[in-house]
């Protein structure tokens, strides 16, 4: 099915709109939260107290997780459309099929995230998320070699993205801040899809 371009820029808009409503849920929170350190997912835990999940050795107790929940699910649907729209403006070859897949992991983990809270089980709540922040990468570097118009808008946010991963890794090693570096690879990535459905809005020299 054919997405039209208001559907396609909306869905870009409205996957924004996460980090518009998020701050809710943050102030909400019963026990001190802090979106520098804390993970996105923290705030969607069902339960409250030290060690809900493994990681967590610290205080979590959101008394709105049901809506958050809510909100990554719908998020990753939105997501997932505005993926779907992007590829649907470029040349169907094999390219496309494997970059749209490997950007689609990412927001099939927002879905994942919503359906299944970290307290409930870590592992199948991040594992796509995770895999997608990787396949992420791949998904962009495709559309990039893909794309005439939008091209390095894609290959700078691409550079950025990596950047940031390796940031995220060092968190093995030494002390950042997770939250803030888990939420600044989101944005980013919002930020691309909709700034490239707007340049693509027109159909006009989008694809080699």
């Amino acid at each position: 099915m054919k997405i039209s371009k208001k559907v396609g820029i909306t869905s870009w808009i409205l996957t924004c709109m996460y980090f518009v409503l998020e701050p809710f849920f943050v102030m909400s929170s019963i026990a001190p939260y802090n979106v520098m350190d804390h993970a996105m997912s923290d705030l969607g835990v069902t339960s409250c107290g030290e060690y809900t999940y493994s990681l967590a050795a610290y205080d979590i107790c959101s008394p709105h997780h049901f809506w958050m929940n809510v909100l990554f699910i719908v998020n990753g649907i939105t997501f997932s459309i505005g993926i779907v729209y992007l590829s649907q403006q470029l040349e169907r070859n094999r390219k496309n099929l494997i970059g749209t897949i490997c950007l689609l992991l990412l927001a099939i983990g927002n879905i994942f995230s919503g359906f299944i809270p970290a307290d409930v089980n870590l592992f199948w709540h991040s594992i796509f998320a995770q895999l997608g922040m990787v396949t992420f990468l791949i998904g962009l570097w495709l559309f990039g070699k893909l794309l005439v118009r939008g091209k390095w808008w894609t290959y700078g946010i691409l550079v950025s993205l990596v950047v940031l991963v390796i940031f995220i890794l060092l968190l093995i090693f030494i002390p950042l801040p997770a939250g803030l570096l888990q939420r600044m690879f989101y944005a980013i990535t919002f930020l691309w899809g909709t700034v490239l459905a707007i340049i693509l809005s027109d159909h006009k020299g989008a694809y080699r």
